[in-house]
């Protein structure tokens, strides 16, 4: 009788692990604190999108990645903003749920740099 319930009580660890395994990890991870607002910014991973097309000039492939910002307010509210990049032989472009547009750099847009480099890096591993 004990070999049995110990036969069991394994089994039931290695279905929980293996199960586990084949689990997507959804979580926020840290972008950054917005220079404008103050509030900190979390890309929402369970979010990320890829579509990928070609150019229409030169055949390149170009990718439009879609994306979820979680800024959380100094009192603790909570806004979400849905990003858009477009990425191919060109700059990377992004657009935002509030209308608001541009090319992502490094030192100009942050935030949206950084959110970015979270996304590709979504899609590298």
């Amino acid at each position: 009788m004990l070999k049995k319930s110990l036969l069991i009580l394994i089994a039931g660890f290695v279905l929980i692990f293996a199960g586990a395994q084949n689990k997507v990890e959804a979580r926020d991870v840290f972008v950054g604190t917005s220079n404008t607002t103050g509030w900190d910014c979390y890309a929402v991973t369970e979010s990320f999108r890829r579509y990928e097309g070609n150019m229409a000039y030169g055949g390149e492939t170009a990718y439009t990645y879609t994306a979820t910002l979680k800024m959380v307010t100094r009192s603790g509210n909570t806004q979400y903003l849905d990003y858009t990049f477009h990425v191919g032989n060109f700059p990377m472009w992004f657009e935002n749920s509030q209308g608001y547009s541009g090319r992502a750099t490094q030192n100009g847009t942050p935030i949206e740099w950084n959110l970015f480099q979270v996304l590709a890096s979504y899609y590298r591993d």
